[in-house]
């Protein structure tokens, strides 16, 4: 009987210390060519803004992601720091942004209109609890 309380205790203080611990996640952009042919995503911002590429800092007015064909360059991620894309963040994302354009082989995209780039945004997010990533498919 001891021993069952010993490790139901134990049990509990772990899973207190591991929910009690900071594990901030990053928020990041996740841009895929699902397609055979080279592809770009293109965020233009209206003014400069700050983003975290891989842990290098940079202000950029425009950033622009070229995908190539193999399964190394199909893939890129943009990271925006800390924490997930709850609806307010989305928002205040959006106001710093001109457009979005992508372009593969059957999709051609130039989004310019905030409340579309937003509902474009919100309905990409994925995540368990956070939802920290957009995850951007070019077809």
């Amino acid at each position: 009987m001891k021993s069952k309380k010993f490790w139901t205790i134990l049990i509990i203080s772990s899973l207190s210390i591991f929910a009690l611990t900071s594990c901030d996640i990053g928020k990041a952009i996740v841009v895929k060519n699902k397609s055979q042919s080279p592809a770009y995503f293109r965020l233009n911002f209206s003014t400069d803004s700050i983003i975290d590429e891989t842990n290098s800092v940079k202000a950029i007015k425009s950033g622009t992601i070229n995908l190539g064909t193999s399964e190394k360059d199909k893939k890129a991620m943009i990271i925006f720091g800390f924490g997930g894309w709850p609806t307010t963040e989305v928002k205040t994302f959006v106001n710093k942004i001109e457009s979005i354009e992508m372009e593969g082989a059957n999709t051609k995209l130039k989004i310019t209109d905030k409340a579309e780039i937003e509902k474009f945004l919100i309905s990409r997010r994925h995540g368990i609890f956070f939802k920290n990533v957009i995850v951007i498919d070019i077809r």
